[in-house]
């Protein structure tokens, strides 16, 4: 045991040693440059050195394993566990000492002139490969004691100052090679300003090769592969594309083995339209040329790959890209339809596909390469259909609301369509007339045949909705029809409801300040969504086919879902925001200081004034400042139902203007019912005034032969009225007409506003109380 012990203790100490003296090696070599005649000498000794401690330790790894394995055999009772584990110990040890020596190995033969650039690039990447794993080990071989940092930091560094050599070495080589474009700037012909030149040297295509080679395997292709990306699509590419028809775009040279390509900037001032064939023809005289100048330059790798088709397997994506986008969807002219430009876009596309397969022949492209991948060559056109059709939607939504026209019908439902309704009904769908009558009077060709529930009221809307509303139709009877196209269907379906969004989104904000400053306006936009809601909500039978209403049904409900009651709200905060503007007009108009007091006595109004400014009485004195105000309110109002009458439906125009005058009613109830004082004779003036004022109310709301007042505003009016009849009564008429709570008074005002109107207008008395009790 004892013996075993000493073994491993010496071999420890050894390797110890060794190390230190091998790290000073390192250190004369590497760090204090020590000059020697022969520098691969000096390694050799060195790799001299550190072979023949490891065969040393070898042999005395030997004998402790059979000293263990004896006594193993030989049952001793002893503990090996301890002997085990510096056995261990000494082997990581050796373990890292290998890597070194391989280390040293590798570097040496990097000093090599002689060796060809593939051996050094090979040689470049186990040398770091080595210096990775030794990194791992260091901590471990740390734990046991033994200094390792030193000298793996000696052979880091001139691994590093070695990487670096032969990188500049192969950059110099893969300069002189090419030499990308740069803007021609300072040349003193101001023609040749925007000319980019590409020179491609190839003198030895073997020698070439093999440097290539040696910069992929260490990392240093990958960048420069990203300029011929961008040299190839941003410049040449580009520039033959943005010419649209690539005449006298390009100028390629050739003077032995050196090659040089010219690309001259198009004139971005010259509109033309593109040419495909010429576009894509004089690109293949370019990747021609350049398949030349790249010829016979084969990657010395696995692979085996030519490096054009290095070059391509970087530009592929980008470059099919721009063919598709840039050149082939811009000479395509774009339909709403699909049907009229389709078979032009596929003669383009089956042009695009010839380009790419010369580019296989020259094997740019791998030989899988297409114009449209897997893709289905409709759905690019599809794509571009459903651009058109929102591009056509923005036009009409952001249009100005100059031209409008009359849509829905009044009057009563015709007999003629119950007779319709009666024979749809016991036919059950077998009749083609009856379906085709029904088809025509939702599109709004015969809109007096609507029944009642379905009928659309007689209003005024925007050109412009009418047009995005048969836009809507028009697409989503399309889909309706692409019963055999699963791709078309859904995107023309998606575009509708895009539509509608697009609507909701963009009106508001274009047309906004135009509908805060222009009630005629909002007025317009209420009607426009509603309308739009009419036709989405009769969007089911529109786009019917026969024999197949579920799928109608499907195409249409996600339509219906959440954008109709949308649309709803959008109308209502627009119609309410004018609305509320209006009221804040009226409110400052009535809230005049003192109006309600001093009133001349024995004031008589026979009718409001139509101009406040020059209003007189019957009576020849001043017309009061409440006069003038209720006159200001009641001309604002007439101004904006004028305005209404001529757009709104008969029941969106009655509560429109209903509100307003409701909020006139309700301000001076509220004035008078929370006032404190009234005088008598203030008292008989505002009877005379309000009185007026619900005549000339009943006229601003006068519509069908009768006043639709007291039946959209009739707690309002009917709370005036009652106002009215206590300004202008006694206390026992008061009294009477409150009959103990049950009379019209209780019914419109409350206790404590009768109170006080009553305490306001009469002096104290025994009477007063005993009324003011029995209230």
């Amino acid at each position: 045991m004892s013996n075993l012990d000493a073994e491993c203790t010496t071999l420890e100490n050894e390797l110890t040693r060794s190390l230190t003296a091998v790290t000073n090696d390192f250190a004369d070599k590497y760090e204090k440059m020590l000059p020697f005649i022969n520098v691969a000498s000096q390694g050799k000794t060195v790799m001299e050195k550190l072979e023949r401690v490891q065969e040393n330790a070898f042999k005395k790894l030997d004998t402790i394993s059979e000293g263990i394995r004896q006594v193993e055999a030989e049952n001793v009772a002893m503990n090996l566990s301890m002997i085990e584990d510096k056995k261990r110990s000494c082997q990581r040890t050796l373990e890292f000492i290998e890597l070194l020596r391989e280390i040293e190995e590798h570097l040496v033969t990097l000093r090599s002139v002689k060796n060809a650039p593939k051996d050094i690039a090979q040689t470049l990447v186990v040398c770091k490969e080595k210096l990775q794993e030794v990194s791992r080990l260091k901590e471990e071989a740390a734990k046991e004691g033994f200094n390792v940092n030193s000298p793996v930091k000696y052979l880091a560094a001139e691994y590093a100052h070695q990487n670096f050599e032969h990188r500049y070495y192969f950059s110099t080589f893969y300069e002189n090679f090419v030499w990308f474009p740069k803007n021609s700037a300072s040349e003193k012909d101001s023609a040749m300003q925007n000319v980019l030149t590409l020179t491609i040297n190839n003198e030895n295509p073997d020698i070439t090769a093999q440097y290539l080679t040696a910069m992929n395997m260490i990392g240093q292709l990958t960048g420069r592969l990203k300029d011929w990306k961008n040299t190839i699509i941003d410049v040449f590419c580009n520039s033959v594309i943005s010419s649209r028809d690539g005449v006298d775009i390009l100028d390629i040279t050739q003077c032995g083995n050196t090659y040089t390509f010219k690309a001259r900037l198009p004139k971005t001032t010259v509109e033309k339209s593109m040419d495909v064939h010429k576009v894509l023809g004089a690109l293949e005289n370019f990747f021609d040329k350049l398949a030349t100048a790249l010829e016979n330059v084969d990657m010395h790798d696995a692979t085996g790959q030519k490096f054009i088709t290095l070059i391509g397997s970087v530009c592929r994506e980008q470059l099919i890209e721009k063919i598709l986008k840039e050149c082939i969807a811009i000479a395509a002219p774009v339909s709403t339809t699909g049907d009229k430009d389709h078979q032009h876009f596929l003669d383009l596309v089956e042009r695009g596909e010839e380009f790419v397969t010369f580019l296989k022949k020259l094997e740019f492209l791998p030989p899988d390469a297409s114009l449209l991948y897997n893709l289905d060559k409709d759905v690019v056109f599809i794509d571009r259909r459903c651009f058109a059709i929102v591009s056509r939607a923005k036009e009409l939504i952001t249009d100005a609301y100059t031209e409008l026209v009359t849509v829905g019908c009044d009057g009563e439902t015709s007999d003629s369509f119950n007779a319709i309704g009666e024979t749809l009904e016991s036919v059950k769908g077998a009749r083609t007339e009856q379906e085709q009558l029904l088809s025509e009077i939702l599109r709004n060709k015969k809109e007096t045949l609507f029944p009642s529930i379905f009928r659309f009221m007689k209003c005024t809307v925007s050109k412009s909705t009418v047009d995005l509303a048969d836009l809507i139709t028009e697409t989503m009877t399309a889909a309706a029809e692409a019963k055999d196209n699963d791709i078309l269907q859904g995107r023309l379906t998606l575009t509708g409801r895009n539509v509608l969004q697009l609507f909701l989104i963009l009106s508001p904000r274009h047309h906004g300040h135009m509908f805060n400053t222009i009630p005629h306006m909002a007025a317009v936009f209420y009607n426009n969504c509603h309308y739009l809601m009419h036709r989405m909500m009769t969007l089911s039978v529109e786009v019917r086919k026969i024999g197949d209403p579920s799928g109608v049904k499907m195409i249409c409900e996600p339509i219906l879902s959440d954008v109709v009651p949308r649309l709803r709200e959008v109308a209502a905060e627009c119609m309410e925001s004018t609305l509320t503007r209006c009221k804040r007009d009226i409110a400052t108009l009535i809230d005049t200081p003192n109006a309600f007091e001093y009133l001349p006595k024995g004031y008589i109004l026979s009718s409001f004034p139509v101009t406040p400014s020059n209003s007189r009485t019957d009576n020849s004195e001043e017309t009061p400042e409440l006069v003038r105000s209720l006159s200001a309110c009641i001309l604002h109002i007439s101004s904006i139902a004028k305005v209404f009458k001529e757009v709104l439906t008969e029941l969106v125009y009655c509560k429109s203007i209903a509100s307003l005058i409701s909020f006139i009613l309700r301000s001076l109830t509220t004035r008078m019912t929370s006032k404190c004082d009234i005088r008598e004779n203030d008292g008989r003036a505002l009877v005379t005034i309000f009185g007026q004022l619900l005549v000339e109310c009943d006229k601003l709301l006068f519509y069908r032969g009768r006043s639709r007042v007291p039946e959209f505003c009739d707690r309002e009016y009917f709370r005036l009225q009652e106002v009215i009849y206590c300004l202008g009564g006694s206390l026992r008429d008061i009294e009477m007409r409150w009959c103990n709570g049950k009379g019209p008074l209780a019914e419109w005002l409350s206790h404590e506003e009768v109170h006080r109107m009553i305490v306001a207008m009469f002096a104290d008395s025994q009477l007063r109380q005993d009324v003011l009790n029995n209230i």
